[in-house]
């Protein structure tokens, strides 16, 4: 079996369903080939004719991972590291601009290129089980969100609760998720491929305006001044202080 066979578009009616099924590993990850792969995967839906997407995972209990820590203790130079995050930012951006709402269907571990990848999305739909968490631990291990999470998890749930989760590498139940605004639905495990098709269905029926779901709204004055885009440069600035303070500087 190829990588091919390892992220597949499954064609259900007007929704594109790509399954999450890395051969010969126990979980899902970013690895560069994993990356080659999804980025074909993402051509081929922007020449499609599918109304929607869902994004499900066949392990048993992860999503995605996150990215191939192995491969990522090989980039020691910053020409190494560069290309490889621009390349997930493209990747990433190109799965934002699809022309239909893509919908994230979490079971299991969903955290740092993992979550990213999520939060790309226009929705989540996440299970109750106890093994799902979503999130961004990368600060614990000494490396700052890189594809593109800093930027999207301010806009997905608020400057707070963001910073919250990145500086700390926190990772957030379903029901916590959904409170948050991280994810849109919470259901159970057995029925979470039924509800995300369900959903996609749902947005195809509403046509254009389903494709965006709109960015967080902050609340009341000073919500407004600590989600001002003067503040949002602070994300950075206090993920690289974090993973100093975690890597011993």
């Amino acid at each position: 079996m190829s990588i091919q066979e390892s992220i597949k578009i499954v064609p259900k009616g007007d929704i594109a369903l790509v399954e999450w099924d890395l051969v010969g590993e126990k979980v899902n990850k970013l690895s560069t080939p994993v990356m080659a792969r999804f980025r074909e995967v993402v051509a081929e839906l922007g020449k499609s004719n599918y109304k929607a997407v869902v994004m499900i995972s066949r392990k048993p209990s992860i999503f995605i991972a996150g990215a191939d820590i192995e491969e990522i203790k090989m980039l020691k130079t910053r020409e190494q590291i560069i290309p490889v995050l621009e390349e997930a930012h493209n990747i990433f951006n190109a799965m934002e601009d699809l022309p239909m709402p893509v919908i994230a269907a979490i079971h299991g571990a969903c955290l740092g290129g993992g979550c990213e990848m999520a939060i790309a999305c226009d929705y989540r739909i996440a299970t109750d089980d106890n093994a799902t968490r979503i999130g961004l631990p990368e600060t614990k291990l000494g490396i700052i969100p890189g594809f593109g999470g800093c930027v999207r998890l301010p806009r997905v749930i608020g400057l707070q609760a963001a910073l919250d989760i990145i500086l700390n590498g926190k990772s957030v139940v379903a029901p916590k998720a959904l409170k948050l605004g991280l994810v849109d639905q919470v259901v159970h495990s057995s029925i979470l491929e039924e509800q995300a098709m369900k959903f996609a269905q749902g947005l195809i029926r509403d046509g254009k305006l389903a494709k965006r779901k709109k960015f967080f709204e902050p609340k009341g004055f000073m919500g407004k001044v600590m989600e001002s885009g003067l503040l949002r440069g602070k994300v950075l600035s206090e993920a690289k202080k974090m993973v100093l303070k975690f890597t011993g500087g």
